[in-house]
């Protein structure tokens, strides 16, 4: 290959990847409006699952820090509530 040859396949090259990254980008757009649009419900649903999947989490974690006080005597902290690990969130934030 010669020095014309990979000029033309490199100008190529960079014609097909804009033209791609622009098609990619249009497509996030897209997407991106159709989830503005449907969004706030489905973020609502998504956020309920999310704080119920968080609860059952805190409770294992609760679960297994209580397990290994017994065991080593440490003092590592359990959570009764989503809102209760929230707020112990904000009290570290802001010491």
């Amino acid at each position: 290959m010669n020095a014309q040859d990979l000029e033309v396949l490199t100008e190529r090259w960079h014609q097909h990847t804009n033209s791609l990254n622009g098609s990619i980008d249009d497509a996030f757009k897209s997407c991106q409006d159709h989830a503005y649009a449907v969004g706030y419900r489905r973020g609502r649903e998504d956020l309920i699952e999310l704080r119920a999947a968080l609860g059952e989490s805190l409770k294992l974690q609760s679960h297994y820090a209580e397990l290994l006080n017994m065991f080593d005597g440490g003092k590592r902290k359990g959570f009764a509530s989503v809102g209760e690990w929230l707020e112990a969130l904000k009290k570290e934030e802001a010491a």
